[in-house]
């Protein structure tokens, strides 16, 4: 195996952004392509290209570095310094995705970016910058764990799957390497093409369908042109049993996190060719959107048939213990976590039915023995439960952003046992009600609501019992909107925002974007029975989008599954998955942009390419024996245009959260932000730091007179550094559209 590294960034608007990681090393109010040096530089002309400033310089500029892996040594190259002493000066990377400097000089490369960047070397007050690119080509045959069989509660690479295919002996590479003949019977099943992919996320799993005949080996090629190539050539993986297709291979994850981050704001490439019979076929090609930033926050959520905790008296199907609590995955791990709940003999220990604040601060959840009862758990010390709420006052609470706050659902969601309470805003500390006006034609009617991000506006579903003038009486069938005053505690402007033509017909579940200026809701079609909210039995839902100032709706299509001209691109892969388009709920969208995108969680009971293929509506594990036919209903991510055209669809393709249990039946996703990092906690980005601000990845207090870099605080556009930027929910966020 061999790369070869030369350094990378991404080219946005006209303006070079490398990684937005890359803006925790330093801060420049210019958005310019050049290279900003210290005052008085001037080119000194050297043979090498090494630049001089009053006498200081550096070389080799520009710079480049041959990588070998396989060496086992770390691949460096030193830069000479003239003018200072070597150990005098300071080194900083504009991306540190790509590698470091040492105080001496010596640049190690990291491997994992491929792209470019510039390298900045600081002496007497004197700046000398080094435009460095890297390009990696690899070529690889056969995983060193190809005998991993080590699933894990999410699946291999927690994205299911029988692991690596060991190496492909010479007869079939030349196969592979040859030219493929057509098959049209082979289509790629996931991901979808065009899907938006953040950095850092865990490796897709690639599933396509089977051709004219069983595959030997499978030929993936990875490519981020002009920076990056990948070849992997693998045999049949270990873990598959005899007899079985070969239909679906992991990517390796150094792979992915390279071909991601030398993508970063472009597209990465992929070609899929299968060798079957002494032939090869294909290829399958997609193409992928890469954001230019790791996604922030966690997603939390409720599941049935974890492994994480054993509360019901029931057994599933298989003759296994029953449990039902709110986890939480933060992206990028492989694996979830427990949140809320507990092993127990009876129904106690259960805790599902939950609302958590956008910023992560609190997270309240119903009792599995008494939906009247919810527990609030503190989220930034250490999910510490505190004493329940009852009355059912707290059930589907809709959190402002820090989770101060609570307005009260009062449309009964959680079972017979629920009652329906008056709806109040209350102090989420003490659980007093906190008085307000504006809600008294409201009281008796609203559900499932949701505030803002900045706090100013509230939506919710008005149901039956209320009447006013400017939405009008109350049928079941609406979509409201209000505005919120924190200081007065006054809601104010009731606004229909849509309504439904049909009694089959509910607006549901919804959520605003980072801007506070639209919202996402579920549109929610009757099945079976006609629950107020309910997924099951035969109920569809289809993920709509509307606009706050033209009060324009629109499907969001190519997140829901529907293609160009009104077709479904997604497969279908078996009993009742004819129309997959028509099976997304429950919609959460984080507070803040990353990576030049909104990012929106939901259930959908799709297939899940040929790993999770079972009846979409066998999802109760009690009847259902969802261990040997894996169920359908997980929560899966998909990336928003952060400035979308009123009527149009500013989605994209989704994809399948890694991390989940692989037999886990996973529902109502939150997402928010993680909990805040005090000032010297290591973070990231400012969305880490309750101070929002990072500094040489530490919290900072606020910097004073100095503008604020992606992803840190923000009052106004015009206190980001990036003229590219935008202030959106509190945080300086680029814009790719």
């Amino acid at each position: 195996m061999r790369r070869t590294i030369f350094l990378v960034g991404a080219t946005v608007g006209g303006s070079l952004v490398p990684f937005l990681l890359a803006a925790t090393t330093g801060c420049s109010c210019s958005s310019s392509d050049s290279h900003a040096t210290g005052a008085g530089q001037k080119d000194g002309g050297l043979g090498d290209g090494g630049l001089v400033v009053g006498g200081f310089s550096i070389s080799p500029n520009p710079a480049s570095l041959d990588v070998d892996p396989g060496s086992g040594k770390p691949a460096t190259l030193q830069f000479t310094v003239t003018g200072a002493s070597p150990g005098q000066v300071t080194w900083k990377v504009s991306n540190p995705y790509l590698g470091s400097v040492d105080s001496n000089g010596l640049f190690t490369a990291s491997g994992l970016a491929a792209g470019e960047g510039d390298i900045t070397a600081t002496f007497g007050g004197q700046t000398v910058t080094v435009h460095i690119v890297i390009t990696i080509a690899e070529t690889q045959n056969g995983d060193a764990d190809a005998n991993a069989a080590d699933a894990g509660v999410g699946g291999l690479g927690g994205v299911g799957g029988e692991g690596f295919g060991g190496s492909v002996p010479d007869d079939v590479l030349a196969i592979l390497k040859g030219t493929p003949s057509a098959d049209a019977a082979l289509a790629m099943l996931y991901p979808y093409d065009q899907t938006v992919f953040p950095l850092d996320l865990l490796p897709p799993l690639l599933q396509w369908k089977e051709g004219q005949g069983p595959a030997d080996a499978v030929y993936i090629h990875l490519s981020a042109p002009p920076y990056y190539d990948y070849r992997g050539y693998f045999g049949r993986p270990a873990g598959l049993a005899a007899g079985a297709s070969f239909v679906r291979h992991p990517i390796p994850k150094d792979v992915w996190t390279a071909a991601t981050r030398a993508a970063a704001g472009s597209v990465l490439s992929l070609e899929v060719v299968v060798a079957s019979g002494g032939k090869a076929y294909g290829p399958m090609k997609q193409s992928y959107k890469i954001a230019l930033a790791p996604i922030n926050g966690k997603i939390y959520y409720q599941a049935y048939n974890t492994v994480l905790a054993h509360n019901y008296q029931d057994q599933t199907k298989s003759g296994v213990p029953m449990g039902g609590a709110t986890l939480s995955i933060s992206v990028g791990e492989p694996f979830p976590r427990l949140v809320a709940g507990k092993t127990s003999t009876d129904h106690s220990g259960c805790r599902v039915c939950h609302s958590v604040s956008a910023y992560g601060d609190r997270m309240i959840v119903q009792h599995g023995d008494d939906y009247t009862a919810s527990s609030t758990y503190d989220l930034k010390n250490g999910n510490v439960e505190s004493t329940p709420y009852q009355n059912a006052t707290m059930a589907w609470v809709g959190l402002y952003p820090d989770g101060s706050l609570g307005l009260s659902n009062n449309v009964e969601v959680g079972g017979p046992n629920q009652a329906d309470p008056p709806a109040a805003l209350y102090d989420m500390t003490s659980g007093a009600v906190v008085p307000t006006t504006g809600l008294t034609d409201f009281a008796t009617s609203i559900g499932l609501p949701s505030f803002s991000p900045d706090g100013k506006h509230v939506a919710f579903t008005l149901f039956e019992g209320a009447s006013n003038a400017a939405v009008g009486p109350a049928n079941g069938r609406k979509l409201v909107g209000m505005d919120f005053d924190l200081a007065t505690k006054a809601f104010s402007n009731p606004k229909l925002l849509w309504e439904s033509t049909t009694d089959t017909e509910r607006p549901g579940f919804n959520t605003f974007l980072p801007t506070s200026a639209a919202l996402v809701f579920q549109r929610r079609f009757a099945g079976t029975t006609n629950e107020i909210f309910a997924s099951r039995d035969g109920a569809r839902g289809e993920l709509w989008w509307l606009d706050l100032a033209s009060g324009q709706v629109a499907p969001l299509d190519l997140t829901n599954g529907m293609g160009a001209g009104g077709t479904p691109y997604l497969p279908n892969s078996g009993p009742n998955h004819d129309r997959d388009d028509r099976l997304n709920y429950e919609p959460s969208i984080s507070p803040v942009a990353s990576g030049g995108y909104a990012w929106m969680v939901f259930m959908s009971r799709r297939a899940y390419g040929n790993v999770a293929t079972a009846d979409p509506w066998h999802s109760d594990p009690r009847d259902y024996d969802i261990e040997k036919d894996v169920t359908t209903k997980k929560i899966w991510m998909a990336a928003i245009d952060l400035e979308p055209t009123p009527g149009k669809d500013p989605s994209h393709p989704a994809f399948y959260i890694p991390g989940q249990e692989l037999h886990g039946v996973n529902s109502r996703p939150f997402f928010a932000l993680s909990p805040c990092v005090s000032d010297r906690g290591t973070c990231r980005t400012g969305v880490d730091c309750c101070s929002g601000f990072c500094r040489d990845g530490l919290c900072a207090p606020p910097p004073v007179s100095e503008c604020s870099k992606i992803d840190e605080k923000c009052s106004a556009t015009s206190d980001c550094c990036d003229l590219h930027a935008r202030c959106i929910g509190g945080f300086c966020a680029v814009r790719v559209q």
